[in-house]
């Protein structure tokens, strides 16, 4: 028998501007991105759910010690009836829901009662630990394969590094080497055609590709849904805490839309894995974070990411690397396979356990 959540769990809010992040800080930061950041104070200190307000909603488990942004929910267990692992499973299947509940014009957003109100199965306590066992269990295959793909991104980061670093090469400013005349949707598509549209949700930050989109016609396609995306096109999220969202587009497809959140950035007179790798760098993402504005949404704009200075190598060396990352790319697309095939299973498990 399913029960209202609202009646088995305390909700409350974090209270902090996303601004409130600091660079090292001793506990994690909370916020709608789904790699937490770090803070130097801490408000709570339990266990947990954690759900995402608004813009990239995702479900997080944690106990501890924390702080967290003011759009973030916090579900604690009011009774030893419910286990919060149990509670963490059953959101990572229900948040699809949640995204299709979200409600707003700009940015997307919950209500508390859009938790409360949820309806839930509550097996017993050793049930529920039973079934979290089979999910971590898989997760640790799972995380296994992703460390393997890290490390083969981290060969990328320091094939790049060795290129750039310790030669006299000149820098330009990004605007030089991207095409800035990036068609607009309305001269681009009529009212009845049908869109693929990219948002922050769309971006998976930890693999940095487009994992996901949404279908639209035209005429009912979000007002954000702004910016043409073609292939080797790389997003850049210009929204914090969310700048860590990068992906190049590596399909082929004309009917792809980025919402006004990005910057699109597209190569004009560089090769497209080389400007990815820039986009990765970490002295870009400093730039970034240095650079956002503004309380409630801080973000950095267009022509403030344009103004960074990149190594400029020559064409030959930027080719040399981009055959490099190709070699390694094959390796990962072998370990990519392998999770395709575990996370088919875990949501086979998810669909079994929670509907």
């Amino acid at each position: 028998m399913k029960v209202k959540l609202g009646k088995y769990v305390y909700i409350q809010t974090g209270k902090l501007d996303a601004n409130a992040a600091v660079e090292n800080g001793e506990y994690p930061f909370f916020t709608c991105s789904a790699i937490p950041l770090a803070i130097d104070s801490y408000r709570y200190d339990c266990e947990c759910v954690l759900i995402a307000g608004n813009g990239d909603l995702n479900v997080k488990y944690y106990k501890g010690k924390f702080n967290a942004y003011q759009r973030t929910y916090i579900i604690e267990s009011a009774t030893p009836a419910l286990y919060v692992p149990y509670l963490y499973r059953f959101f990572c299947k229900y948040i699809t829901t949640l995204r299709n509940h979200a409600i707003g014009g700009v940015i997307k957003y919950i209500k508390l009662e859009h938790l409360s109100d949820v309806l839930i199965e509550i097996p017993s306590i050793s049930i529920q630990k039973e079934i979290c066992k089979k999910f971590q269990q898989l997760d640790k295959i799972i995380e296994a394969r992703e460390r393997q793909l890290c490390l083969l991104d981290q060969l990328i980061k320091s094939q790049f590094i060795v290129l750039t670093s310790g030669r006299d090469v000149s820098k330009v400013k990004l605007s030089s080497v991207v095409e800035r005349d990036i068609c607009k949707i309305k001269t681009k598509f009529k009212p009845e055609d049908e869109i693929e549209y990219i948002d922050i949700s769309s971006i998976d930050n930890v693999k940095h590709i487009i994992s996901q989109t949404s279908t639209f016609l035209t005429k009912d396609a979000p007002s954000r849904a702004q910016q043409l995306v073609l292939n080797n096109d790389v997003l850049v999220s210009t929204v914090r805490p969310n700048l860590r969202n990068i992906a190049m587009n590596q399909k082929t497809s004309l009917n792809r839309v980025a919402s006004s959140g990005f910057c699109v950035l597209r190569p004009k007179t560089i090769v497209p894995s080389f400007l990815f790798a820039i986009a990765m760098s970490d002295d870009f993402t400093n730039y970034l974070v240095r650079n956002t504005t503004g309380a409630n949404y801080p973000a950095v704009s267009s022509k403030i990411i344009l103004e960074y200075e990149i190594p400029l190598l020559p064409r030959h060396d930027q080719e040399l690397f981009a055959q490099y990352c190709k070699q390694v790319d094959k390796s990962k697309f072998t370990i990519e396979q392998s999770l395709k095939k575990l996370e088919t299973l875990k949501r086979s498990l998810m669909n079994k356990y929670f509907g």
